[in-house]
């Protein structure tokens, strides 16, 4: 596509709007001014560059003229690792480019919208209670601005009680929306999912495109469809609604108890389940509130009975990762058309039971935890199927044998990139179907990150072809660099007459080595990396956050001008939970600290 330029001046001095089939960019005369306005600052000062603003075309939300006057609408970042945020640029076209003006505006938005749909009609789900509860107002204040933006049609609910989603998706008019928004975590999505089984027309239901704004403690979908950089940018996942095209994705059917449901990210029992389901009373903690649970696990170390079944399994880790390879040169091709309806009503049955003996095998190891699922994040900070892809037709299945408490730190590190799927004890299977019979009576089972009952289930793919408007954004696991780390940390420095030099420095006790003593003394054989250190500092730091702002509301309920330890252990035992609240009291009421009550 040839450069399209338009010539406007705006703040008084000229401009130029040009826009190719990559980009959109704004440039201004030498020193002059041009006017930005982004939400809650106006830009306007001169600047030495010519260049004030050049966006993928695919940012472009809207372009609007009345009377000589052009504003454009796109979505930028203040800084390269920001998130993005809405940007106007606007300016009165000069008289030689008037008559151009509204071809102008046309093609914009032609080229920005270039194979997709405009002004998508959206059914959109507002989950007011999930995760931190900031729905609401994560939606009014950045997702549907960005949505009146781009001119979509919006009819918007919010949920009341659980299961909610799960009615609306059951009787929800396939004809009169272009796609299913959810405003929450991964649980609204589970129910929507499930709701289409339900539909009168389950298969057609099946293939309205279901889109997530990232709102909840657990926000697997949005990471898998955006990647770890855009995944959690609320703007982000608003654009991927506008502009994302529908890509076919592989559910999963899960048998239990005679009763059929759908998965579309994952199912496990063990560790995973119990940081997840077991510290649902810490959710006020965000997703702080795993770290803590892996963190208990770390110390009990609990292994898990479990008969597990696998049929047809693929087992080879390298050959798995060339397959991603291969299927990531084919990604990006798709484009949008229309598919033909699916032919009958009923869904397909399913290809197993939990009876069948032939092409299984049995893993008969003690067991850490198992996860299976679809889709490599299960969170912000784990990767568990870095292999996974999207319609393979298979599950990837983990089976984690019991390890050490030092490995178990370690896995802490490089989580986010998958570095555990190289280690031996990381069983990583590619399979048709498997199931599980608990050999305990008691214990947690989390699919999608609700609660299922503790009891024998199955799981085999299931062909309905859910869609979800985006493409994925796995990628190969990163090799572990344990080995080369152990390595740097055994080369001493030396003299060259072979002398270790002596370290005179004296080193200063701070906080994150002090936690580093206290696991020394607890565990001899645990070490703890940078990035372990850094998410353990970030627990404890919201940890200590959340008792001083308890204690100060309690002080300033007294009337009084500083915390006493009285303040600070009736804090603990609102926030921690009970034997570690006990335990925090009595190790620190060795020490009491003061600090000022302030205004709260």
């Amino acid at each position: 596509m040839a450069l399209q330029t338009l010539n406007v001046t705006s703040n008084g001095a000229p401009a130029t709007f040009t826009f190719s089939d990559v980009s959109f960019v704004v440039k201004r005369a030498e020193s002059s001014k041009v006017m930005v306005y982004i939400p809650r600052a106006f830009i306007d000062r001169p600047r030495t560059g010519k260049t004030k603003l050049d966006v993928p075309l695919q940012r472009v939300l809207w372009a609007e003229h009345s009377e000589g006057h052009v504003a454009v609408h796109v979505l930028a970042k203040r800084a390269r690792e920001g998130h993005l945020v809405r940007v106007k640029v606007e300016g009165t076209v000069q008289e030689s480019d008037r008559n151009k003006l509204s071809e102008w505006t046309e093609a914009l938005l032609d080229a920005a919208y270039a194979g997709v749909k405009r002004q998508r009609r959206l059914f959109v789900l507002v989950n007011p209670h999930g995760g931190a509860g900031k729905a609401k107002s994560i939606f009014k204040t950045k997702v549907e601005p960005i949505f009146s933006i781009a001119r979509c049609s919006l009819e918007v609910v919010y949920t009341t009680h659980h299961g909610h989603a799960l009615e609306i998706a059951a009787e929800l008019p396939l004809d009169k929306y272009d796609a299913l928004i959810s405003v929450s975590g991964d649980g609204i999505i589970h129910e929507l999912y499930n709701g289409f089984t339900k539909h009168k027309e389950p298969l057609k239901a099946f293939q309205m495109p279901i889109a997530p704004i990232p709102a909840g403690s657990g926000n697997g979908l949005s990471l898998n469809l955006l990647g770890l950089e855009e995944g959690l940018d609320i703007s982000a996942a608003a654009l991927n609604v506008i502009k994302g095209r529908p890509m076919a994705i592989d559910l999963l059917s899960l048998l239990q108890g005679g009763k059929r449901s759908f998965s579309f990210m994952s199912q496990c029992l063990g560790l995973m389940a119990d940081l997840d389901l077991g510290t649902e009373h810490l959710r006020w903690m965000g997703s702080n509130r795993f770290v803590y649970g892996y963190l208990r696990a770390v110390v009990s170390r609990k292994a898990h009975p479990l008969s597990i079944s696998i049929k047809a399994p693929q087992t080879d880790k390298n050959k798995m990762v060339e397959n991603l390879l291969a299927s990531r040169a084919e990604a990006g091709k798709a484009v949008e058309v229309e598919r033909p309806a699916p032919e009958g009503s009923a869904l397909p049955e399913m290809q197993n039971s939990l009876k069948d003996a032939d092409g299984w095998i049995t893993f008969d190891k003690p067991v850490l935890y198992l996860y299976a699922g679809k889709g490599p994040f299960v969170s912000r900070d784990l990767m568990q199927f870095p292999v996974s892809m999207p319609n393979d037709g298979t599950v990837d299945l983990v089976i984690q044998e019991r390890m050490s408490r030092k490995d178990m730190i370690q896995a802490m590190d490089s989580a986010e990139k998958g570095a555990a799927y190289w280690r031996d004890s990381c069983h990583y299977f590619k399979t048709q179907a498997y199931r599980v019979k608990p050999l305990k009576s008691e214990g947690y089972f989390s699919v999608d990150g609700e609660t299922f009952p503790f009891e024998e289930f199955l799981v085999e793919p299931a062909s309905t072809a859910g869609k979800a408007p985006a493409s994925t954004a796995s990628k190969a696991p990163a090799k572990s660099e344990t080995a080369s780390r152990s390595m740097k940390k055994t080369a001493s420095s030396k003299t060259e007459d072979g002398e270790k030099k002596k370290r005179r420095k004296v080193r200063k006790e701070t906080y994150s080595s002090y936690i580093y003593k206290v696991l020394r003394q607890v565990h001899p054989d645990t070490g703890i990396s940078n990035k372990a250190m850094a998410i353990l500092n970030s627990f404890v730091n919201d940890i200590f956050e959340r008792i001083a702002t308890e204690a100060s509301k309690l002080a300033s309920y007294s009337k009084k001008s500083t915390i006493s330890s009285r303040e600070i252990q009736t804090a603990v035992r609102l926030i921690l939970p009970g034997e570690l609240a006990k335990h925090a009291i009595s190790e620190g009421t060795k020490s009491v600290t003061k600090f000022s009550a302030g205004s709260n």
